[in-house]
Protein backbone atom coordinates (compact mmCIF):
# COMPACT_ATOMS: atom_id res chain seq x y z
CA UNK A 1 0.00 0.00 0.00
CA UNK A 2 2.84 2.37 0.82
CA UNK A 3 4.51 1.64 -2.53
CA UNK A 4 1.22 2.32 -4.30
CA UNK A 5 0.86 5.65 -2.49
CA UNK A 6 4.43 6.61 -3.42
CA UNK A 7 3.74 5.77 -7.06
CA UNK A 8 0.62 7.93 -6.97
CA UNK A 9 2.52 10.85 -5.43
CA UNK A 10 5.29 10.58 -8.03
CA UNK A 11 2.77 10.51 -10.85
CA UNK A 12 0.92 13.45 -9.33
CA UNK A 13 4.08 15.58 -9.07
CA UNK A 14 5.04 14.68 -12.65
CA UNK A 15 1.65 15.78 -13.92
CA UNK A 16 1.75 19.04 -11.97
CA UNK A 17 5.24 19.76 -13.29
CA UNK A 18 4.00 19.10 -16.82
CA UNK A 19 1.38 21.81 -16.37
CA UNK A 20 4.02 24.31 -15.29
CA UNK A 21 5.96 23.64 -18.50
CA UNK A 22 3.24 25.48 -20.42
CA UNK A 23 4.61 29.01 -20.36
CA UNK A 24 2.65 32.00 -19.12
CA UNK A 25 3.15 33.49 -22.59
CA UNK A 26 1.46 30.54 -24.29
CA UNK A 27 -1.38 30.63 -21.78
CA UNK A 28 -1.88 34.37 -22.34
CA UNK A 29 -2.08 33.71 -26.09
CA UNK A 30 -4.67 30.98 -25.53
CA UNK A 31 -6.65 33.46 -23.42
CA UNK A 32 -6.52 35.89 -26.33
CA UNK A 33 -7.71 33.19 -28.75
CA UNK A 34 -10.97 32.86 -26.81
CA UNK A 35 -12.28 35.89 -28.73
CA UNK A 36 -11.80 34.14 -32.08
CA UNK A 37 -14.10 31.87 -34.09
CA UNK A 38 -13.88 28.11 -33.61
CA UNK A 39 -11.97 27.57 -36.86
CA UNK A 40 -9.47 30.35 -36.13
CA UNK A 41 -8.96 29.07 -32.58
CA UNK A 42 -8.15 25.54 -33.78
CA UNK A 43 -5.85 26.87 -36.51
CA UNK A 44 -3.84 28.90 -34.01
CA UNK A 45 -3.61 25.99 -31.58
CA UNK A 46 -2.17 23.85 -34.38
CA UNK A 47 0.48 26.54 -34.86
CA UNK A 48 1.43 26.42 -31.16
CA UNK A 49 1.70 22.64 -31.38
CA UNK A 50 3.95 22.87 -34.45
CA UNK A 51 6.20 25.35 -32.60
CA UNK A 52 6.43 23.02 -29.56
CA UNK A 53 4.77 25.60 -27.33
CA UNK A 54 1.91 23.24 -26.54
CA UNK A 55 1.19 19.51 -26.58
CA UNK A 56 -1.32 18.42 -29.19
CA UNK A 57 -4.76 18.08 -27.56
CA UNK A 58 -6.80 14.94 -28.13
CA UNK A 59 -9.82 17.08 -28.89
CA UNK A 60 -11.02 20.69 -28.81
CA UNK A 61 -14.64 21.40 -27.89
CA UNK A 62 -16.48 24.70 -28.08
CA UNK A 63 -19.69 26.20 -26.73
CA UNK A 64 -21.21 29.57 -27.58
CA UNK A 65 -23.81 30.66 -25.02
CA UNK A 66 -25.02 33.49 -27.25
CA UNK A 67 -26.85 30.96 -29.44
CA UNK A 68 -28.99 29.75 -26.54
CA UNK A 69 -29.76 32.62 -24.17
CA UNK A 70 -28.40 35.85 -25.69
CA UNK A 71 -25.54 36.04 -23.16
CA UNK A 72 -22.31 37.11 -24.85
CA UNK A 73 -19.93 34.38 -23.67
CA UNK A 74 -18.13 31.38 -25.14
CA UNK A 75 -15.72 28.73 -23.93
CA UNK A 76 -13.10 26.44 -25.44
CA UNK A 77 -11.84 23.20 -23.88
CA UNK A 78 -8.53 21.62 -24.90
CA UNK A 79 -8.83 18.00 -23.85
CA UNK A 80 -5.87 15.78 -22.95
CA UNK A 81 -5.64 12.33 -21.36
CA UNK A 82 -5.05 13.78 -17.87
CA UNK A 83 -6.05 17.45 -18.05
CA UNK A 84 -8.24 20.11 -19.65
CA UNK A 85 -7.33 23.68 -20.53
CA UNK A 86 -10.37 25.98 -20.51
CA UNK A 87 -10.31 29.39 -22.21
CA UNK A 88 -13.31 31.70 -21.78
CA UNK A 89 -14.25 34.74 -23.81
CA UNK A 90 -14.53 37.98 -21.88
CA UNK A 91 -16.64 40.97 -22.84
CA UNK A 92 -15.39 43.35 -25.55
CA UNK A 93 -13.47 46.18 -23.87
CA UNK A 94 -16.05 48.96 -24.38
CA UNK A 95 -18.94 46.80 -23.25
CA UNK A 96 -16.78 45.37 -20.48
CA UNK A 97 -16.30 48.74 -18.81
CA UNK A 98 -20.04 49.27 -18.52
CA UNK A 99 -20.58 45.72 -17.28
CA UNK A 100 -17.77 45.88 -14.73
CA UNK A 101 -19.11 49.15 -13.32
CA UNK A 102 -22.53 47.56 -12.78
CA UNK A 103 -22.00 46.64 -9.15
CA UNK A 104 -25.12 44.63 -8.28
CA UNK A 105 -24.22 41.45 -6.37
CA UNK A 106 -26.07 38.15 -6.07
CA UNK A 107 -25.50 35.24 -3.70
CA UNK A 108 -23.23 32.48 -4.99
CA UNK A 109 -25.18 29.48 -3.75
CA UNK A 110 -25.02 26.99 -6.60
CA UNK A 111 -26.88 23.72 -6.00
CA UNK A 112 -23.83 21.84 -7.32
CA UNK A 113 -21.64 23.28 -4.56
CA UNK A 114 -24.01 23.91 -1.64
CA UNK A 115 -23.37 20.52 -0.01
CA UNK A 116 -19.61 21.07 -0.03
CA UNK A 117 -19.40 24.64 1.26
CA UNK A 118 -18.59 25.22 4.93
CA UNK A 119 -21.38 26.75 7.01
CA UNK A 120 -19.41 29.93 7.70
CA UNK A 121 -19.47 30.71 3.95
CA UNK A 122 -23.01 29.57 3.06
CA UNK A 123 -25.34 32.37 2.07
CA UNK A 124 -22.65 35.00 2.62
CA UNK A 125 -20.75 34.77 -0.67
CA UNK A 126 -21.78 37.58 -3.02
CA UNK A 127 -20.57 37.92 -6.62
CA UNK A 128 -21.09 40.26 -9.57
CA UNK A 129 -24.54 39.60 -11.11
CA UNK A 130 -23.42 39.72 -14.75
CA UNK A 131 -20.52 37.34 -14.12
CA UNK A 132 -22.91 34.95 -12.36
CA UNK A 133 -25.29 34.94 -15.34
CA UNK A 134 -22.47 34.14 -17.74
CA UNK A 135 -21.17 31.48 -15.35
CA UNK A 136 -24.62 29.84 -15.32
CA UNK A 137 -24.59 29.72 -19.13
CA UNK A 138 -21.26 27.86 -19.24
CA UNK A 139 -21.21 25.64 -16.15
CA UNK A 140 -22.91 22.59 -17.64
CA UNK A 141 -20.51 22.53 -20.59
CA UNK A 142 -17.61 22.76 -18.12
CA UNK A 143 -18.91 20.04 -15.80
CA UNK A 144 -19.70 17.67 -18.68
CA UNK A 145 -16.14 17.98 -20.00
CA UNK A 146 -14.69 17.21 -16.57
CA UNK A 147 -16.97 14.20 -16.04
CA UNK A 148 -15.98 12.86 -19.45
CA UNK A 149 -12.30 13.23 -18.58
CA UNK A 150 -12.86 11.44 -15.24
CA UNK A 151 -14.53 8.55 -17.04
CA UNK A 152 -11.78 8.15 -19.65
CA UNK A 153 -8.99 8.67 -17.12
CA UNK A 154 -10.33 6.05 -14.70
CA UNK A 155 -10.79 3.57 -17.52
CA UNK A 156 -7.13 3.90 -18.53
CA UNK A 157 -5.41 4.16 -15.13
CA UNK A 158 -5.18 1.61 -12.32
CA UNK A 159 -3.60 4.04 -9.85
CA UNK A 160 -6.26 5.90 -7.92
CA UNK A 161 -6.10 9.21 -6.10
CA UNK A 162 -4.17 11.00 -8.84
CA UNK A 163 -5.87 14.38 -9.28
CA UNK A 164 -6.84 15.42 -12.77
CA UNK A 165 -5.41 18.76 -13.85
CA UNK A 166 -7.65 21.67 -14.82
CA UNK A 167 -6.20 24.92 -16.19
CA UNK A 168 -8.24 28.07 -16.73
CA UNK A 169 -6.68 30.87 -18.80
CA UNK A 170 -8.87 33.88 -19.59
CA UNK A 171 -8.98 37.65 -19.95
CA UNK A 172 -11.36 40.39 -18.77
CA UNK A 173 -14.78 39.11 -17.63
CA UNK A 174 -13.74 35.69 -18.97
CA UNK A 175 -11.20 35.60 -16.14
CA UNK A 176 -13.94 36.42 -13.62
CA UNK A 177 -16.08 33.58 -15.00
CA UNK A 178 -13.03 31.30 -14.72
CA UNK A 179 -12.87 32.10 -11.01
CA UNK A 180 -16.53 31.09 -10.56
CA UNK A 181 -16.20 27.91 -12.63
CA UNK A 182 -13.04 26.83 -10.84
CA UNK A 183 -14.80 27.43 -7.51
CA UNK A 184 -17.65 25.21 -8.69
CA UNK A 185 -15.31 22.39 -9.76
CA UNK A 186 -13.09 22.50 -6.68
CA UNK A 187 -16.08 22.69 -4.31
CA UNK A 188 -17.63 19.64 -5.95
CA UNK A 189 -14.61 17.42 -6.72
CA UNK A 190 -12.18 18.54 -4.01
CA UNK A 191 -8.74 16.89 -4.10
CA UNK A 192 -9.70 14.85 -7.16
CA UNK A 193 -8.87 17.97 -9.20
CA UNK A 194 -5.73 20.12 -9.21
CA UNK A 195 -6.82 23.54 -10.50
CA UNK A 196 -4.57 26.29 -11.85
CA UNK A 197 -6.08 29.67 -12.72
CA UNK A 198 -4.31 32.16 -15.01
CA UNK A 199 -6.16 35.47 -14.91
CA UNK A 200 -5.30 38.37 -17.23
CA UNK A 201 -6.88 41.75 -16.49
CA UNK A 202 -9.46 40.16 -14.19
CA UNK A 203 -12.00 42.54 -12.61
CA UNK A 204 -12.97 42.24 -8.98
CA UNK A 205 -15.47 39.40 -8.69
CA UNK A 206 -17.18 39.39 -5.32
CA UNK A 207 -17.14 40.26 -1.64
CA UNK A 208 -14.43 39.32 0.83
CA UNK A 209 -16.27 36.16 1.95
CA UNK A 210 -16.34 34.76 -1.59
CA UNK A 211 -12.74 35.73 -2.37
CA UNK A 212 -11.51 34.22 0.93
CA UNK A 213 -13.34 30.98 0.10
CA UNK A 214 -11.85 30.91 -3.39
CA UNK A 215 -8.32 31.67 -2.16
CA UNK A 216 -8.53 28.87 0.40
CA UNK A 217 -9.61 26.10 -1.97
CA UNK A 218 -7.97 26.77 -5.35
CA UNK A 219 -4.54 25.17 -5.77
CA UNK A 220 -2.86 27.84 -7.91
CA UNK A 221 -3.86 31.35 -8.96
CA UNK A 222 -1.80 33.79 -11.02
CA UNK A 223 -3.58 37.14 -11.34
CA UNK A 224 -1.73 39.29 -13.89
CA UNK A 225 -2.27 43.05 -14.00
CA UNK A 226 -0.63 45.04 -16.78
CA UNK A 227 0.77 48.33 -15.43
CA UNK A 228 -2.24 50.63 -14.76
CA UNK A 229 -4.98 48.43 -16.23
CA UNK A 230 -8.25 49.95 -15.01
CA UNK A 231 -10.39 46.79 -15.11
CA UNK A 232 -8.79 44.98 -12.11
CA UNK A 233 -9.61 48.09 -10.03
CA UNK A 234 -13.38 47.82 -10.55
CA UNK A 235 -16.04 47.44 -9.25
CA UNK A 236 -14.83 49.30 -6.15
CA UNK A 237 -17.77 48.97 -3.74
CA UNK A 238 -16.91 46.06 -1.40
CA UNK A 239 -15.41 43.98 -4.21
CA UNK A 240 -12.04 42.20 -3.82
CA UNK A 241 -9.31 40.79 -6.08
CA UNK A 242 -8.07 37.20 -5.86
CA UNK A 243 -4.75 36.22 -4.32
CA UNK A 244 -1.30 36.26 -5.93
CA UNK A 245 -1.40 39.48 -7.97
CA UNK A 246 1.49 39.82 -10.43
CA UNK A 247 2.15 43.33 -11.80
CA UNK A 248 3.61 43.49 -15.32
CA UNK A 249 5.61 46.68 -15.78
CA UNK A 250 5.97 49.59 -13.40
CA UNK A 251 2.69 51.47 -12.71
CA UNK A 252 4.72 54.57 -11.77
CA UNK A 253 6.10 54.84 -15.32
CA UNK A 254 2.96 56.54 -16.57
CA UNK A 255 0.96 59.76 -16.45
CA UNK A 256 -0.38 60.74 -13.04
CA UNK A 257 -3.95 60.44 -14.34
CA UNK A 258 -3.30 56.82 -15.35
CA UNK A 259 -1.76 56.05 -11.98
CA UNK A 260 -4.74 57.54 -10.14
CA UNK A 261 -7.64 56.42 -12.33
CA UNK A 262 -6.24 53.58 -14.43
CA UNK A 263 -5.68 53.21 -18.16
CA UNK A 264 -8.00 51.26 -20.45
CA UNK A 265 -5.22 50.87 -23.04
CA UNK A 266 -3.29 48.71 -20.56
CA UNK A 267 -6.21 46.27 -20.53
CA UNK A 268 -5.83 44.96 -24.09
CA UNK A 269 -4.81 41.26 -24.04
CA UNK A 270 -2.19 42.12 -26.69
CA UNK A 271 -0.46 44.30 -24.09
CA UNK A 272 -0.27 41.34 -21.70
CA UNK A 273 1.07 39.07 -24.43
CA UNK A 274 3.68 41.64 -25.44
CA UNK A 275 5.04 42.08 -21.91
CA UNK A 276 5.16 38.35 -21.24
CA UNK A 277 6.87 37.83 -24.61
CA UNK A 278 9.59 40.32 -23.64
CA UNK A 279 10.05 38.66 -20.27
CA UNK A 280 10.33 35.22 -21.87
CA UNK A 281 12.95 36.51 -24.34
CA UNK A 282 14.92 38.11 -21.51
CA UNK A 283 14.84 34.90 -19.53
CA UNK A 284 16.20 32.99 -22.54
CA UNK A 285 18.82 35.70 -23.15
CA UNK A 286 20.11 35.48 -19.57
CA UNK A 287 20.37 31.71 -19.94
CA UNK A 288 22.52 32.17 -23.04
CA UNK A 289 19.88 30.94 -25.47
CA UNK A 290 19.37 32.45 -28.90
CA UNK A 291 16.33 34.67 -29.36
CA UNK A 292 14.74 36.09 -32.49
CA UNK A 293 13.81 39.55 -31.15
CA UNK A 294 16.20 42.36 -30.27
CA UNK A 295 16.67 43.13 -26.58
CA UNK A 296 16.72 46.83 -25.74
CA UNK A 297 16.93 48.92 -22.56
CA UNK A 298 13.15 49.36 -22.40
CA UNK A 299 12.71 45.59 -22.38
CA UNK A 300 15.25 45.19 -19.59
CA UNK A 301 13.44 47.90 -17.64
CA UNK A 302 10.23 45.85 -17.78
CA UNK A 303 11.94 42.83 -16.25
CA UNK A 304 13.49 44.78 -13.38
CA UNK A 305 10.15 46.31 -12.39
CA UNK A 306 7.84 43.29 -12.44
Amino acid sequence: MEDMANMANMANMANIEHIKNISELTLSKIAGLSYKSENDFKREIDTYVENNALDKPINITFFNAYETNLIDSQIYALQYSNKIIFSIKGSPIKRGILTDLYVCKKTFNDSHTSHYIDKKYKGRMKVHRDFLEQYNSLKFFTISNVFKLFWNFNQQNDIEKIPIKIIFTSHDSGAAISVLLSTLLKSHFGCELYISNYLFGCPKIGNRTFVDFYNNIIDETYCYINQNDIIPRIPKLNYKNTKNIIILGNPKDSYISNRLFGNINDHDIKQYINRLSILEDLEKFMKGEKIETEINTNAADILMKV
